[in-house]
């Protein structure tokens, strides 16, 4: 009775109605960025039924994850999304996240348009949130985010060296925090330090550009190192270019 009165008082549907009007008519913009043309910059923006045009690098992490055992999959610095949408097309069920909410924007639209299982995220990893507890009672209202995203598969392609080059961040961290995400697997991309990218744009990794002698401890040898201890079966395969690998590291 009260809400029909106010209502008929204060006519609050149409006000509503109206709202909704003025913010469906809104302008929104997306924000530029340089990597919402990543893929095409790369040359890896290929059509997902077209395997013959992919390169070793995409074909490796179809095959990772082309088994009944992956029903899930988190793709960490997700970009526009092409390895989260072929997890997707393949019946996975994914969530992307990455710091460039344009890009971010890009995948969730084509998530919308398509149907598609994949929840896109905007998150800087590895700044993941923590358990939040109540004021009142101490109680868990919100629980962490490696609980929340965990999946069968993890997925974690050209962020590796962003992290200890650009970073500071050693392969023990950066690890132990991937290692929380994965129930099953972990496709892991390590890129040489000889890479072109790395030594023609130094202004991309601050920590190395500073301190270049962190580059003795960045090598694949140590990486596996730390991967042995928390995986049984570490599988070294082709990336693209060749100057990157593709680790395979099943639980």
């Amino acid at each position: 009775k009260i809400f029909n009165k106010l209502i008929q008082e204060y006519n609050i549907l149409k006000f509503y109605e109206s709202l909704y009007s003025f913010i469906e008519k809104l302008p929104v913009s997306r924000k530029k960025s340089a990597y919402t043309n990543y893929y095409e910059a790369k040359g890896e923006n290929m059509d997902f039924y077209s395997m013959d045009s992919w390169n070793e690098k995409q074909k490796n992490v179809y095959k990772a994850l082309n088994s009944p055992q992956i029903r899930t999959v988190l793709d960490i610095a997700s970009n526009t999304g092409w390895y989260s949408i072929l997890a997707a097309k393949m019946g996975k069920e994914v969530v992307a996240f990455d710091i460039d909410e344009s890009c971010v924007e890009i995948l969730y639209e084509r998530v919308k348009n398509e149907k598609l299982k994949i929840l896109p995220l905007v998150i800087k990893f590895p700044n993941i949130p923590d358990d939040r507890y109540s004021i009142y009672d101490g109680s868990c209202i919100l629980i962490n985010g490696y609980d929340r995203l965990r999946c069968d598969s993890v997925i974690a392609l050209g962020i590796l060296h962003h992290l200890v080059l650009g970073m500071g961040l050693s392969f023990e961290y950066v690890l132990s925090c991937l290692n929380s995400f994965s129930k099953k697997q972990l496709m892991l991309e390590f890129v040489d330090i000889n890479d072109k990218l790395i030594q023609n744009e130094p202004e991309f990794f601050p920590e190395y550009k500073r301190n270049p002698s962190i580059s003795l401890e960045y090598n694949i040898q140590n990486l596996k190192k730390v991967l042995n201890k928390y995986f049984k079966n570490i599988k070294t395969e082709k990336s693209y270019p060749d100057t990157r690998s593709i680790l395979i590291c099943e639980k």
